[in-house]
């Protein structure tokens, strides 16, 4: 009975271990797992712009493109920052979209058939503020508080 329980046990380590699903972007298996938070290659900020200045404090999500599609499930999103009164505010998790429902003026990666996402705000834009764009993971130890990675900046009207 125990050499059988220690079997099993070490086939499900084992298995485990192993992760799973779409481009390795899952919750389980994501680039940036655990301490080191960089974003998958190619990541780009579509809408705010990176640089982008006179965005409308009235929006209300923030758009990525990347190469692949995201694993499902995933725990992936924003993590907007912002002066002091602002504080860092985690965004709703990533949700596909078409690139036509993103927002202009916006930045089309270089790259073919991109996959799009939308992280929606939690919280209403300041005005005249610059605001940094994080990419995390909060299923990790990968968060905005520690060591999430830049993906981009923008400035409200």
């Amino acid at each position: 009975m125990y050499k059988t329980s220690l079997a099993l046990l070490t086939l499900g380590l084992a298995l485990a271990a192993c992760g799973g699903g779409g481009y390795g972007y899952n919750t389980m298996n994501p680039p940036g797992y655990g301490t080191n938070c960089t974003p998958p290659a190619n990541t780009v900020l579509v809408y705010p712009s990176n640089g982008a200045t006179a965005v409308p404090d009235s929006t209300g999500a923030v758009y990525v493109a990347l190469p692949n599609a995201l694993g499902t499930p995933n725990n992936f999103d924003v993590a907007l920052t912002g002066p002091p009164a602002y504080g860092t505010v985690l965004e709703g998790g990533f949700t596909p979209v078409s690139y036509a429902s993103i927002p202009t003026p916006n930045t089309a990666p270089g790259y073919a058939n991109p996959q799009y996402y939308e992280s929606t705000l939690r919280a209403s834009l300041t005005a005249a503020t610059v605001f940094s764009v994080y990419w995390n993971n909060l299923g990790t130890a990968c968060n905005s508080s520690t060591n999430a990675s830049l993906i981009g900046k923008f400035t409200t009207q």
